[in-house]
């Protein structure tokens, strides 16, 4: 029983739909990711992480470092799952 009620949990909390990164400018990019809710109705907090890792490799993959500019997120609400955006540059180490 316990066993299905985690499974059923983890069903419900899946992942979160990222977007590409988005230049506004420069150097500096954006992303959202809309988070699927949890069995409780809020917006995982490892979705966010996984929104900063993605903006993080996004660098990465440039030869260039991740530095946060902004961190948004707005919570779950009825009908509405919850989503974050992330601000970033890229830059030389």
């Amino acid at each position: 029983m316990k066993t299905m009620l985690l499974g059923l949990a983890i069903l419900a909390t899946g992942c979160a739909n990222t977007s590409p990164a988005v230049k506004i400018g420069g150097e500096t990019y954006m992303m959202s990711a809309q988070g699927s809710a949890s069995p409780f109705g809020l917006f995982s907090d490892a979705d966010n992480i996984k929104l900063v890792q993605s903006a993080s490799q996004q660098c990465t993959a440039k030869g260039l470092q991740f530095e946060m500019v902004k961190d948004e997120q707005s919570p779950t609400s009825p009908g509405h799952r919850g989503t974050a955006t992330v601000t970033f540059k890229c830059v030389r180490s």
